[in-house]
């Protein structure tokens, strides 16, 4: 595979996340080009979490079965139209966020700079550093696009040009 398209690749099995793409993402974990590894990095804890509790819940898509329950279809459908952003992420924002516009207290100064010292530490893994990255976008406020834009200064080229990306799209 010609080494410009993995990064692209990589992106899409963990979008797509099947536990089919882990063999192959596994094998780029050593490539000698840091965005290659990164990304697959990513792809595969989004997979992970996607098999999560908490991913699982997120992920759910009714069946037939649940339309006719009409409260818990009707539950689920409010959660997917509050949705802020229809992209789909290398990461789902942190676990308030989930649910799309923000609750008052993740509006809060605290929460915002709480995000961004998050978003900045290289010690983060980086696809946690991406679920703060993409809270921020959906919070959208002032505050949350300064605190995004701290990302600028990563010393990884992918991080750099992710949080340019959904910089732009909250301006």
């Amino acid at each position: 595979m010609d080494p410009a398209n993995v990064p692209q690749a990589a992106e899409a099995m963990g979008a797509i996340s099947s536990e089919s793409s882990i063999q192959i993402l596994n094998q780029y974990l050593n490539d000698p080009n840091r965005t290659v590894r990164e990304t697959c990095e990513i792809a595969l804890a989004k997979i992970e979490w996607d098999s999560s509790p908490e991913g699982k819940v997120h992920n759910t898509t009714p069946t037939p079965e649940d339309r006719c329950v009409s409260h818990a279809y009707h539950s689920l459908s409010l959660i997917r139209s509050n949705r802020v952003y229809t992209s789909i992420d290398p990461a789902p924002p942190t676990s308030g966020l989930l649910k799309g516009k923000p609750a008052p207290e993740a509006l809060s100064r605290d929460s915002i700079e709480s995000l961004r010292v998050f978003l900045t530490d290289p010690a983060v893994p980086l696809f946690e550093r991406y679920r703060a990255m993409f809270a921020l976008r959906n919070i959208g406020t002032n505050e949350a696009v300064d605190a995004l834009a701290s990302g600028f200064t990563d010393d990884s080229a992918l991080f750099k040009f992710v949080s340019h990306r959904r910089t732009r799209f909250s301006l």
